[in-house]
């Protein structure tokens, strides 16, 4: 169990730090694509001026069309059914990165520089508002509530696998019935819809492997005078017990 909880972990900690990269990459996708709209519209004000005068509504359609066909290619490589970008959780949070974290990305690789911060501010909530009028959640927990619901029906499917091998009750096994999906359901509220992905297929992955691998096995029965018969490929294998005695 320990092994397996630091395993999960080193994968838990190694795919949120991709996640937050990826993350970062593809707003910085949309923040270039709303730079380049801002700079067009002032380099041809006469494309949005309205009886001589620059229209500030032409202006901000322009920039949102722009800022709102990027986030909708984007969507396409990087969305799941009603997840709109899998590299944030399926929670009702916003689909947009959060401004510190894209701030400390933009400052790491020079995209802006400390004495832009204002400006650059500005633009992160512009382009937040423009992508949440039509994009406010990023899902709806299904995911979450899956991958707890999966896992506590692989642990219930190993627990009586276990019994009936065994042909007694395991009590440490009960608890990790509800100790495993809690813990999967924390992972999953806490990572991207990718990972709690993840966890959903290994789980299905991991009962299937265990349900095969106990229908392959030979199944033990009692014969007379405390013999065990069993089958072992197409021959019938009887073994006598030394401890039988008759009577």
């Amino acid at each position: 169990l320990v092994l397996t909880l630091v395993v999960f972990t080193s994968l838990f900690t190694g795919l949120n730090a991709l996640s937050k990269k990826q993350e970062n990459v593809a707003f910085n996708e949309i923040y270039q694509t709303y730079t380049q709209a801002v700079d067009y519209t002032e380099a041809n004000t006469t494309q949005f001026e309205t009886d001589g005068s620059l229209d500030q509504t032409k202006v901000n359609a322009y920039i949102s069309n722009q800022v709102n066909a990027k986030f909708k290619e984007q969507s396409k490589k990087y969305s799941f059914m009603w997840v709109k970008n899998v590299w944030k959780g399926d929670t009702t949070t916003s689909p947009v990165v959060k401004y510190s974290s894209f701030k400390d990305y933009a400052l790491k690789n020079g995209i802006i520089q400390d004495a832009d911060l204002e400006q650059f501010e500005k633009d992160y909530n512009s382009i937040k508002g423009i992508i949440e009028e039509d994009n406010k959640h990023n899902g709806c927990y299904m995911l979450i509530i899956l991958a707890g619901a999966i896992t506590f029906l692989m642990q219930f499917m190993q627990v009586k696998i276990q019994e009936k091998k065994s042909g007694t009750k395991n009590p440490s096994a009960k608890i990790m019935l509800i100790i495993m999906p809690i813990f999967m359901i924390i992972f999953a509220s806490t990572s991207s819809a990718l990972f709690t992905l993840y966890i959903i297929a290994n789980s299905i992955i991991s009962a299937c492997t265990s349900t095969v691998i106990d229908l392959c096995q030979p199944k033990d029965k009692g014969g007379d005078n405390g013999q065990v018969v069993y089958k072992k490929g197409n021959t019938e294998v009887v073994e006598y017990s030394r401890n039988y005695r008759k009577g």
